[in-house]
């Protein structure tokens, strides 16, 4: 009895790490960490974290109930980045922004897409005040790039495929939920931010 509970928790264990996929170039993935412990796992690590030898920087935040049990928090998407990858920031309509780790500015660099894939309403991360926030991704032709997500069908198109949806060949994961005001009519909504990774 005993040697069947281990070898069943050793295929829980070996199964949970199969979906985890190594980290292809210069994008390491993204993923949610928030002040109540609410996280979204990265792709490539099958946690709230960045595979080894990526830098990991802060590029988005909101304000308001987080997805896991609807409590008050504040919730922060992480990118995973090494050089080469476009990377990504933040603008709001008050000005909280938050810089590309690329660029050390709101902007992309040079050979790739600006683009925004991800917006809230609520208050926001700098004053707590009632804002819309943006997320920026920057993209070059031939990566899977982003979209948005909502429960009410709030959706911003994924640039690579004019849907909210991957393009064929990609891996589709959620990183980053939220709930709040949703950027197409201001109703109460949960939006979810989807990557595609290769």
């Amino acid at each position: 009895m005993k040697n069947s509970i281990n070898l069943f928790l050793f295929a829980a264990v070996l199964c949970s790490f199969t979906n985890v996929k190594a980290a292809p170039g210069s994008f390491g993935g993204m993923y949610q960490r928030s002040n109540l412990g609410c996280t979204q796992n990265n792709p490539y690590t099958g946690y709230a974290s960045c595979p080894a030898g990526y830098s990991d920087s802060i590029v988005y935040g909101v304000m308001g109930q987080n997805t896991c049990n609807g409590a008050n928090d504040q919730s922060w998407l992480h990118v995973c980045t090494r050089p080469g990858f476009g990377g990504a920031y933040q603008t709001s309509n008050l000005g909280c922004n938050k810089n590309n780790p690329v660029t050390g500015s709101t902007s992309c660099p040079a050979g790739t897409y600006d683009t925004i894939v991800y917006g809230a309403m609520g208050a926001n991360t700098c004053t707590g005040a009632n804002d819309q926030t943006w997320l920026h991704l920057c993209l070059k032709s031939g990566s899977g790039g982003a979209y948005q997500s909502s429960n009410l069908g709030c959706t911003k198109n994924n640039p690579m495929t004019g849907y909210a949806s991957c393009p064929a060949g990609t891996y589709d994961s959620i990183v980053f939920g939220a709930m709040g005001l949703n950027t197409c009519t201001g109703t109460n909504d949960q939006t979810w931010l989807h990557i595609c990774t290769r």
